[in-house]
């Protein structure tokens, strides 16, 4: 089997072959391997059941979220904070489909929290907001896709263990949630709950976050 993409996250990981399957091994005790059947840890990469092809895919700390290829969002594992964006707080074994009517080209989980992006360049988020780290303006965890209020558009976005760097369509990049190492960016250690534009007159093409650190 031939891979495109690998997502790992605290103690799993989840990997997509080139023709669009997904494959997971690691720690399965909330399900986030999506193999339905059990819950018992997998020491190989394991096809995940599902009859529909993928095009991307993001691994929280036990929870996994991907992305097929007309747009849907599926989403499984440990869902305490809300993560899957399925209404509810229950986990999920199984890849499950999050309903909704937009379609999304990228997603990026946090620590117990999810940032997608749609086609038309808006970032929704859910799950975890103890640090501000969906953007909504409050510290209140969220268990549906949310829309993120901003007259930007974005292009990419990322997430660390409890904040978000996203990339706009003019190269700047903006940030939110934990800032306790100053990995916002910001000249400061304040958190923030909502994005907030990092300032310099550089002109960025990519993002990524660690934990505790941004890369651009």
């Amino acid at each position: 089997v031939l891979f495109t993409a690998v997502s790992c996250g605290d103690e799993h990981i989840v990997a997509l072959d080139n023709e669009g399957n997904l494959w997971s091994c690691g720690r399965n005790l909330f399900g986030q391997l999506g193999l339905s059947y059990d819950n018992n840890d997998q020491d190989i990469l394991t096809g995940v059941p599902v009859d529909t092809k993928f095009i991307s895919v993001s691994c929280g700390s036990n929870h996994t979220v991907a992305i097929d290829i007309e747009g849907n969002l599926w989403s499984c594992g440990n869902n305490t904070r809300g993560q899957l964006g399925l209404s509810d707080n229950i986990k999920r074994n199984s890849l499950t489909k999050i309903p909704s009517e937009t379609k999304y080209f990228s997603v990026s989980c946090g620590s117990g929290y999810t940032f997608v992006l749609d086609v038309e360049g808006n970032l929704w988020s859910c799950g975890s907001n103890n640090f501000g780290q969906l953007s909504l303006s409050d510290n209140i965890d969220k268990n549906v896709l949310t829309k993120i209020s901003s007259d930007s558009k974005f292009v990419s976005v990322s997430c660390g263990y409890y904040h978000t760097m996203a990339l706009d369509n003019e190269g700047n990049i903006w940030a939110c949630g934990c800032n306790g190492y100053g990995q916002l960016g910001l000249s400061n250690h304040a958190d923030q709950n909502v994005l907030t534009k990092v300032p310099s007159t550089t002109s960025f093409m990519a993002i990524c976050c660690g934990r505790y650190y941004t890369m651009a």
